[in-house]
């Protein structure tokens, strides 16, 4: 397959589309595809002859009688056109071929533009004074045709610029909402651009209740009635439903009358849906006829966690809010750990001792019904956490300090044995440190200061661990007793007599061993911390190069290792 077609774009920057953007413009093409040539019916057409195969140096036919006719010439019938020569010629023979037959070159000429259409599902539609309007779950597909060369794409604007149609698209923005689309053949011609406007409407309708008179806390009498209004501000409200009670559900008319009803607890529960199917979530209005008791709300202000128990602390305080719908509270009363009742006109707290207590609390109202006594029961932390600290290894002691190094792992290990811990804050030397597992990578004096906090904000005191934080390891020094007698290849040269001194200071924690190596032999203990006489032990005998490596742990195996080449000659 084969296509030859150039199209443009022009893009249009911060555009609101209240209109058509800009549309793409496709050039007059020929297409091929599965043997047949396909040309846009416009576009000129040029004959030319070569005897090559591959048509090299043509020559331009013309038509001498009408030249007109000839440069360019226009196919005239939409579909298939013919360039002919009378009879075909046996190629061997070069004689008419029989039985006689026509040459025939057919090309497809198309003029015509394709036709597309635009088809909306998945959500329900209502039209009214020449609009449409759709609900929720709306998508559109376009679909398109064409009589001879075919599709070669549709385009779409949806608040946007066009884009290639590939497949079905969801709508989503509320409100008026335009979508533009046009498709082109495989030659390029265009369709007009086809335009579908509509409205989405997502919203529901809003519905209220209105009192015909209310008395206290929607306490309402027989002869009151309950009026109820809706507005949908795309589609229209298309019905407003209630019940009361049990009461099957019932399309409302007017105002509704509650003479019928019983005495006690009503609600009225209501909603209203528009003309696309989008319900509102059922409202509800809750009136009464007064046999309630009073309802009292334990309310607990300040610290507080529930885990195991519910627990506070010594700052905790309690609130005991009633409400009764119709007569109101004349008083609420309460008593701690069983104790003699109290009558409630302010915020209490619970005795400072570690341990369990209770709150029993009722209220009673203005025509003596008596609420229930509830009784919780609370858990009192007092007790700050206890945190601690751990060092790991490496560590050393000494001099009143407490040496380690950047690997040392520290751990805060903070405890509280009733409420819990909620947070630990650590600091080293003033900033704080992320985590209760850290290491200090960097050397020198560290105070770390730590405290906890437990779930119910008992805070401890900070505590201090002063620790020194050793990175550097010991500095070895290499010494001979005599100066060399010269130099050779840039090394020292020393007779077979000299004597090689071997040393290290550590400035914190001190030096845990010296080991050397000669010529790459094993690493063995230096034995003296004051010299090393190898020549005494015949090592430097053979005139040659000789490698000593020296390596130096400190107390917290931080470690320094020195090379020294030297040539020795008898």
């Amino acid at each position: 397959m084969r296509y030859i077609q150039f199209f443009t774009f022009t893009l249009l920057a911060f555009f609101t589309y209240a209109q058509e953007p800009t549309k793409p413009v496709f050039e007059s093409v020929f297409y091929q595809n599965e043997g047949k040539i396909y040309a846009n019916k416009d576009l000129p057409i040029y004959i030319s002859i070569s005897s090559s195969q591959d048509g090299s140096d043509p020559i331009v036919l013309d038509t001498p009688s009408n030249p007109s006719d000839g440069s360019p010439m226009y196919f005239d019938t939409e579909g298939v056109n013919f360039i002919r020569s009378k009879w075909a010629v046996n190629p061997e023979t070069k004689k008419i071929a029989y039985p006689k037959r026509e040459v025939l070159f057919p090309v497809h000429a198309d003029g015509l533009a394709p036709v597309s259409g635009i088809t909306f599902s998945g959500a329900p539609s209502y039209s009214s004074q020449g609009v449409d309007y759709y609900g929720k779950g709306l998508s559109y597909s376009l679909s398109s045709t064409d009589q001879i060369s075919g599709i070669q794409s549709t385009f779409k604007s949806h608040d946007s610029d066009y884009t290639t149609y590939e497949s079905p698209l969801d709508v989503i923005t509320e409100g008026e909402n335009t979508i533009y689309y046009f498709s082109v053949d495989n030659v390029g011609n265009t369709e007009d651009t086809n335009t579908s406007s509509f409205v989405l409407d997502l919203t529901p309708p809003v519905s209220n209740y209105t009192l015909s008179d209310v008395y206290g806390d929607n306490i309402l009498g027989p002869t009151f009635n309950i009026g109820l209004e809706s507005t949908d501000n795309l589609s229209g409200v298309k019905g407003t439903y209630y019940t009361i009670d049990d009461m099957s559900q019932r399309v409302y008319g007017s105002p509704i009358d509650l003479s019928g009803l019983s005495d006690g607890t009503h609600t009225l529960r209501f909603y209203s849906d528009d003309n696309v199917e989008n319900e509102e979530s059922m409202k509800d209005l809750l009136f009464y006829l007064d046999k309630i008791n009073p309802e009292t709300q334990l309310v607990v202000i300040g610290d507080q966690h529930e885990a195991t128990y519910y627990y506070v602390s010594s700052r905790t305080s309690f609130e005991l809010p009633a409400t009764d719908n119709k007569a109101g509270v004349a008083k609420t009363s309460f008593s701690i750990n069983k104790q003699d009742a109290q009558t409630y006109t302010t915020a209490f707290s619970l005795p400072n001792q570690l341990g369990l207590h209770s709150i029993t609390y009722n209220s009673e109202d203005n025509v003596r019904n008596v609420e229930e006594k509830e009784t919780r029961t609370f858990y009192m932390d007092n007790k700050a956490p206890n945190t601690s600290i751990d060092y790991g290894k490496p560590q050393f002691f000494t001099r009143d300090t407490l040496f380690i190094n950047q690997s040392t792992p520290i751990t805060i290990i903070p405890r509280d044995k009733h409420s819990g811990v909620q947070s630990t804050t650590t600091t080293v030397n003033g900033e704080v440190q992320a985590g209760n597992e850290f290491t200090i990578p960097t050397e020198g004096h560290k105070e770390i200061v730590f405290s906890s906090v437990d779930m119910v904000n008992n805070q401890e005191e900070g505590k201090t661990s002063r620790v020194y934080v050793d990175n550097t390891p010991p500095e070895i020094f290499i010494n001979f007793s005599l100066d060399n007698i010269g130099m050779e290849d840039g090394l020292p040269v020393y007779p077979n007599y000299v004597r090689m001194f071997v040393g290290a200071t550590d400035e914190k924690t001190g030096t845990k061993s010296i080991k050397y190596s000669i010529d790459g032999g094993p690493m063995t203990e230096y034995s003296s911390p004051r010299t090393l006489d190898i020549s005494e032990r015949d090592t430097f005998t053979e005139s040659k190069v000789y490698e000593v490596q020296v390596e130096t742990e400190d107390m917290l195996g931080n470690t320094s290792t020195k090379e020294h080449k030297f040539i020795v000659k008898n």
